[in-house]
């Protein structure tokens, strides 16, 4: 199949800012609308309906992609399909929302998929941001901004989290889990593969702000409307970091410590952590 779109300089994908022009990416933006609406079903508690509305977005993209014939927005759509398959995954769980494993069940699930979208749209390693060059000088930044967000989180949600009785052995477990499996999936699909196929289509800005607030719209479940702009502004950073840098292992790193923060060190240690 032939896209259009292909020529070698029209666009490049990764941090340059697109060409296309807004109406061109008009069926992206309807889905990104879609999902975000499906979302604000969830956490009014909506759950059929939003449910509902995720498989419609699911099976709408889908048939969608068979007309398509820009590779950008091809790849955009595609990308997007893994939104409301993660929340399809997520609900579906017959495990209770508290409980650690459901996220290993859940990203070990969604690594299927995302395999498969990699190798179709021939993703390199250089194209996802697997980079290790500076990794020594982003480990202390990820530690510094993963605390910055976790406590920006914990202000604005409270402390009903997972492990403020757990023993050392489950906190340490628990942070394993949360490296390998949440940080390590959602960053592949919100900044490796959603952000940058939105940048291609929208440019830069518009892009990050897309993706930040897809970001933030998915972690909803949280229950409060604090939440929703506090992961969103989260999101932003991380995509800012992202887009600045173009390696995965910072924004990972900065993700799972700002989870194991949140879920793990300052319910045991308060706020502050015993800093301040």
């Amino acid at each position: 199949m032939r896209f259009e779109g292909d020529s070698p300089n029209k666009r490049d994908p990764y941090g340059v800012m697109s060409v296309f022009s807004l109406y061109s990416g008009i069926l992206v933006i309807f889905f990104i609308l879609f999902i975000v609406l499906a979302e604000m079903l969830l956490f009014t508690g909506m759950v059929q309906a939003s449910l509902t509305l995720h498989f419609l977005a699911l099976i709408g993209i889908a048939f969608s992609t068979i007309w398509v014939r820009d590779r950008n927005i091809l790849y955009s759509l595609q990308a997007l399909m893994l939104l409301p398959l993660l929340r399809i995954i997520n609900v579906s769980m017959p495990l209770p929302d508290e409980s650690i494993f459901i996220y290993v069940i859940i990203y070990i699930l969604m690594l299927v998929p995302l395999f498969l979208l990699i190798r179709h749209q021939g993703l390199s390693a250089t194209d996802l941001g697997v980079t290790f060059n500076k990794i020594l000088r982003y480990i202390p930044l990820s530690i510094v901004v993963g605390l910055l967000i976790a406590e920006g989180e914990y202000i604005a949600m409270g402390s009903a989290y997972l492990s403020a009785n757990l023993p050392m052995q489950g906190m340490v477990g628990i942070s394993i889990l949360i490296f390998l499996f949440v940080g390590i999936v959602e960053e592949l699909i919100f900044r490796s593969i959603l952000q940058s196929r939105l940048e291609v289509l929208f440019g830069l800005n518009a892009g990050l702000v897309f993706t930040s607030v897809l970001f933030g719209i998915m972690h909803a479940g949280y229950g409060v409307p604090s939440g929703i702009l506090i992961t969103t502004l989260a999101g932003f950073v991380l995509g800012y970091m992202f887009q600045k840098t173009r390696s995965l292992p910072l924004v990972i790193l900065t993700h799972s410590f700002a989870s194991i923060f949140l879920f793990v060190i300052i319910p045991v240690m308060g706020a502050g952590i015993g800093i301040i």
